[in-house]
């Protein structure tokens, strides 16, 4: 669909909604001017455009991080690459992720979110010191849907507490 096309549909909804948010599959693989546009006419409508993403590739979400109020990322798993890869299929490592904090800090809202999946370590330390480290604007602990079952979003929203102010629990 073209921005016009999203933004028409949008419109219908709007006097129900008060941000769009722009979400995948993975959107950073959009033609980025066509996110700028799509963000452009969400503003249009009095509505706060938010991207989610995973931040890959990094370099594509600083591109176009500033068209947005908000970004979503995904921290898939502690800050160290064997574990990061692992998490996302070796598709991206934790360096990349650190890019693309890196792409948002200053510039925008940055929300971290976390399922509770399975494939988290049960070395909770590491998650919280990774937290720590990005520095979040909040954290969003949302629960695992699937199979296999992940750590408590609780306990480990509680354990967050500690470092970051804002933490949200999601079930």
């Amino acid at each position: 669909m073209s921005p016009d096309e999203v933004a028409d549909r949008v419109k219908r909804r709007s006097d129900y909604l008060d941000a769009v948010i722009v979400s995948g599959g993975e959107p950073l693989t959009q033609p980025l001017d066509e996110l700028r546009e799509l963000c452009r006419r969400i503003r249009r409508l009095g509505l706060s455009p938010v991207l989610d993403t995973s931040g890959y590739p990094a370099e594509r979400l600083d591109r176009v991080a500033d068209a947005f109020d908000r970004v979503a990322l995904d921290l898939k798993a502690p800050l160290r690459d064997r574990d990061y890869l692992r998490a996302t299929g070796n598709v991206m490592d934790a360096l990349e992720l650190r890019r693309a904090v890196n792409a948002v800090r200053g510039r925008v809202e940055l929300e971290l979110r976390i399922t509770a999946h399975p494939y988290l370590p049960d070395d909770r330390e590491s998650l919280v010191r990774s937290v720590k480290e990005i520095d979040p604007d909040y954290v969003v602990v949302q629960r695992y849907v699937g199979e296999g079952e992940g750590p408590d979003p609780r306990e480990l929203a509680g354990a967050l507490r500690e470092v970051v102010g804002a933490v949200f629990v999601r079930v």
